[in-house]
């Protein structure tokens, strides 16, 4: 039945994350953080690889179809694998300083606040002067900061990578939702990888990637067929939608901690 639970919601995830840019992680990390089944530190690594996998598979799916993808994108993934990297190490010791409750009411927080400020963007797009930024040690210093969030939330950081790259290049929500998922690859891949030469994957329970895999590859092809037939408003909208959900969801896990 568990297992059944994670695929559906894995598969759910992937699928809107795939067609708005948001991977997925957003969604599947206070849905697992709800049901409780696992620790933080296993809840946080079962989302990176589901997104990880959703992310490869999307972006094979862009460039097979020739969606136009953003040479700027190469630097903010190159600036994201650093972040990962650095996301990854903060959060491993915050979770050695402090108990997971803790980590986890801090993750809560952090999504709740920076979703909000996303959609308070998105509520006032029009009135937001967008740039089309060249310099490429900017375009870096954004890539280390979208990916040390991502990674310490164990999410992917899509909500934010689609608004930056918005605010940024003047993407509209296509854009940043495709080149966004390449982000992700390259910042969920350095947190993989920082994980395996370091602690190693032995602590953690990770049965539950039998199910969640699958289901992020299948959601990847989903949500990329879908967004191929659908207009920028449906795409902004359902992006919207999507983040509301997130804020309420994060805010009932942390009243749970708290009482």
């Amino acid at each position: 039945m568990i297992e059944l639970l994670y695929l559906l919601v894995a598969l759910v995830a992937t699928t809107i994350g795939a067609i708005v840019g948001l991977g997925g992680g957003v969604i599947i990390k206070p849905i697992l953080d709800m049901i409780g089944y696992h620790d933080i530190s296993t809840i946080g690594l079962l989302t990176t690889i589901t997104v990880l996998t959703m992310a490869f598979v999307s972006t094979i799916r862009h460039l097979k179809n020739k969606s136009k993808l953003s040479f700027k994108v190469l630097y903010i993934a190159a600036g994201s694998i650093i972040g990962g990297i650095l996301g990854n190490i903060g959060f491993n010791l915050m979770v050695a300083e402090t108990k997971g409750e803790t980590v986890q009411l801090t993750q809560s927080v952090i999504f709740i606040v920076m979703i909000s400020l996303v959609l308070v963007f998105l509520k006032f797009k029009s009135k937001i002067k967008t740039h089309h930024i060249e310099s490429k040690l900017i375009t870096i210093l954004a890539g280390i900061i979208l990916g040390s969030i991502a990674s310490f939330l164990g999410i992917g950081g899509g909500a934010f990578n689609v608004v930056v790259l918005m605010i940024l290049f003047s993407f509209n929500a296509k854009q940043a939702a495709m080149n966004s998922l390449m982000i992700k690859l390259f910042s969920q891949l350095a947190k993989v990888i920082m994980i395996s030469v370091s602690t190693g994957f032995a602590s953690y329970d990770l049965t539950m990637l039998r199910v969640m895999i699958p289901a992020g590859i299948l959601g990847g092809i989903i949500g990329i067929s879908i967004q191929r037939r659908i207009k920028h408003r449906t795409v902004d909208l359902v992006f919207k939608i999507v983040l509301y959900f997130i804020i309420i969801i994060n805010t009932y896990n942390s009243i749970l901690i708290l009482l």
